[in-house]
């Protein structure tokens, strides 16, 4: 009995050290355009604020408190890397290679309520995401993380205001 107890624990143990795969490579398909950057680039008047939470199995509500908020135009480049990478990898930020894409992008950290907010924004597309992660607490000997990505894509006017509800499941996303 102590042999299978001690085996079953070793192997708890060895499944808690294992690291999670690295995500494909990406294979760009179409290159960056600064013509179709330039315009988010300018600035605008547009802003964009919101919320992001989680809610559990339980019913409880989990905040994105202290969590990163990006913001990127939506572009034939990025509209790439967002279905490649932006959506799915939750620990690792995979960002394209070109420079203009780094230029473009807008970020933020949620505050201890999960708020965030963008401003002086140019009229467009964009892919919102971020990200509420929680530590369950039932294992001490694995990673017991929950929680996961949120992400729709907002269009904004020149001068609009729009307040967001980032959770999952979008109601607005296929």
């Amino acid at each position: 009995m102590r042999i299978l107890a001690a085996t079953l624990t070793s192997l708890l143990f060895l499944a808690s050290c294992a690291t999670a795969p690295a995500p494909p490579p990406i294979r760009w398909t179409v290159a960056p355009d600064s013509g179709e950057y330039q315009t988010y680039l300018d600035g605008g008047t547009a802003s964009i604020s919101g919320q992001v939470f989680l809610r559990t199995v339980g019913g409880d509500v989990k905040v994105g408190a202290g969590s990163p908020v990006t913001l990127d135009p939506a572009t034939a480049y990025s509209h790439e890397w967002w279905h490649q990478a932006g959506k799915w990898w939750l620990r690792r930020a995979i960002t394209p290679p070109d420079p203009i894409f780094a230029q473009a992008r807008h970020t933020t950290t949620a505050d201890a309520e999960g708020r965030f907010h963008f401003e002086d924004l140019a009229a467009g597309s964009y892919y919102l995401r971020s990200q509420v992660t929680w530590d369950a607490g039932r294992y001490t000997y694995v990673d017991d993380t929950q929680g996961g990505l949120v992400w729709r894509q907002v269009a904004l006017k020149d001068g609009e205001k729009v307040d967001v509800v980032l959770t999952w499941p979008n109601p607005e996303l296929p």
